[in-house]
């Protein structure tokens, strides 16, 4: 039987919050550590009866979780008052959901209520793993939250992650959109959109961290004793201007355009860096401020993280100049189950920075990063989820709390950074069949920590070609050591893993690395050019694979392409 659209709206209005959430472990799972992050969200679905472990006492937390798992799941946590829903009886829906299937009714009511489309070929894949990007899209979808329009070149899945990390029902780790989930990971996304419809997101929070709820306490603000306390939201924020009054004496804006002033300080606009042990590192986000129709003052300032960043002494609030306007440091109070991920700095009056009349005030965050001395540490990712300035207007009074506009981009922490890759060859040559020659050469620049080092473990070259040009034998050889490995030839490219250490290590922070192989070309008009094309993110794989010897990288600080190739031809 398909469920309604008027009643998929009824359930998702059914006010939870008239009972409370049970965080308590009333069922004991083997694999269930009490102290574990999933603890808390396995107890509520549990109890809740959204899920249930398997019959040799084990919830399967580590178990991967289908479509079709995952979208019972999903319908499970709206609530079990959902009249005209039959789990029973199924339908033929999709090319691959028939009556029978025991997923049918579950899929079909879904696809009724708009909250999946299916793929081009009319399938829904019941059996293929849920991945965290369709996770998030479905649970946003059903909960009827607010999704804005994709940015341009970002993932599919970005709009629909806006849109839970706006309301902090997103899964606090780090994973990428498209790896698959979890039973323990599901169960923390599915129990956070249940606890924050109830209104009791805080309370699960402190929950996932083993605290209990009432042990959580309101800060105190220091803008609670003003006359007027407004949000200033961009539109990329879920954050509805219309739910506060919005003042006109402040107003904030992004800054994707170059800032002239701060070129030779930041890289505007922003983008990711590599956060080196020891150092102040360029910009990891930035917006613009302006005191409309008076003078200001900042008062408070607060950057919140995806997740903790211990390798973070502090991050510093500068205008594009370098000024420092205040030191935000990581809040020591456990009064949310987050603390850990928040900075902030709180400016006394005669120490608060002041803002000019109907001018633009650039403000940059930068982190000062711990060394190795003072517990510093690599490879760990550093996302901004919130950014906001609290301002005072001098003639309103009016305290002012400005949201800058997400998203920002990632970071992560290193002891060291590739610097510069260049072409270590005669940018062309002539183009001829035979064996064994060396098409690419590039020499590896970085900086380190003292003590440290830096070696390449992994290259992928993108061939340019024209004509009838053919090479097999693809080998990555150190002129200076004699050390190869064998390369593939794929869909990505020309692949040359397993760098060894003793290949791939910068000595005297250099390595040239050079590309051999077996050529064969006929007929006229043939070329051909080996270019490191892809820059990566912290996130996504790029050209350039290297490693700190603490951690490995899948990218670098550069322009597209990276480096090019000599052109044979």
């Amino acid at each position: 039987m398909k469920l309604s659209t008027s009643l998929a709206t009824i359930a998702l209005l059914t006010p939870m919050a008239a009972f409370a959430l049970d965080f308590s472990p009333h069922q004991v799972y083997s694999d269930v550590r009490p102290q574990a992050k999933e603890a808390a969200a396995v107890y509520l679905l549990t109890n809740e009866q959204v899920v249930r472990g398997y019959g040799s006492g084990y919830f399967g937390i580590s178990r991967s979780v289908n479509r079709a798992e995952f979208l019972k799941m999903a319908i499970a946590s709206l609530g079990s008052d959902m009249p005209g829903f039959d789990a029973g009886k199924g339908a033929s829906c999709f090319a691959d959901v028939h009556a029978e299937d025991w997923f049918s009714s579950y899929v079909c009511a879904a696809k009724a209520n708009d909250w999946v489309k299916g793929y081009e070929d009319g399938s829904f894949r019941p059996s293929q793993t849920v991945s965290y990007g369709e996770a998030l899209k479905m649970m946003t979808i059903m909960y009827n939250y607010r999704i804005l329009a994709a940015h341009q070149g970002e993932h599919w899945a970005e709009p629909y992650y806006r849109a839970a990390a706006d309301r902090h029902v997103d899964v606090p780790m780090v994973i990428r959109l498209d790896s698959p989930l979890t039973r323990g990971q599901v169960a923390r996304l599915v129990a956070a959109f249940m606890a924050e419809k109830a209104g009791a997101l805080d309370a699960f929070r402190l929950a996932e961290a083993g605290l209990s709820a009432s042990s959580a306490s309101s800060s105190a603000s220091n803008s609670s004793s003003s006359s007027s306390t407004s949000s200033v939201a961009s539109s990329s924020s879920s954050s509805s201007s219309s739910s506060s009054s919005v003042s006109s004496a402040s107003s904030i804006s992004s800054s994707s355009s170059s800032v002239a002033s701060a070129a030779s300080l930041f890289t505007i606009p922003v983008r990711s860096h590599f956060l080196t042990a020891g150092t102040k590192t360029d910009a990891i986000a930035d917006g613009m401020v302006r005191m409309n129709g008076e003078t200001g003052f900042i008062r408070a300032a607060q950057i919140k993280l995806f997740a903790e960043v211990s390798a973070i002494k502090s991050i510093d609030l500068v205008k594009d100049d370098g000024t420092v306007i205040a030191s935000l440091v990581q809040r020591t109070t456990a009064d949310s189950a987050d603390y850990k991920q928040i900075y902030e700095a709180f400016l006394a009056p005669g120490l608060d920075y002041s803002l000019p009349q109907d001018k633009d005030v650039h403000i940059i965050a930068r982190v000062n990063v711990r060394s190795i001395d003072d517990n510093g540490a690599a490879n760990q990712l550093l996302e901004v989820r919130s950014f906001t300035i609290t301002t005072y207007g001098v003639t309103s009074g009016n305290t002012i709390t400005n949201v800058f506009p997400i998203p920002f981009p990632k970071h992560q922490t290193s002891f060291g950074r590739m610097t510069r890759i260049e072409r270590a060859m005669p940018a062309t040559g002539t183009l001829a069949s035979g064996a064994s020659q060396m098409l690419a050469a590039f020499t590896f620049s970085g900086s380190m920590v003292t003590g440290r080092s830096l070696a390449i473990n992994q290259l992928i070259f993108t061939p340019v070609t024209s004509g009838q040009v053919e090479v097999r034998g693809w080998t990555l050889r150190n002129p200076v050591t004699g050390d190869y490995v064998m390369c593939s030839s794929g869909s990505d490219g020309i692949t040359c893993p397993n760098i060894s250490d003793a290949m791939g290590l910068m000595n005297n922070k250099t390595v040239t690395l050079q590309l051999w192989g077996d050529v064969t070309v006929a007929g006229a008009n043939n070329s051909l050019q080996l270019n490191l094309m892809t820059r990566g993110t912290p996130t996504e794989l790029g050209s350039v694979q290297w490693t700190d010897h603490s951690g490995n990288y899948r990218w670098i600080e550069a322009d597209v392409p990276v480096a090019t190739g000599t052109l044979w031809k």
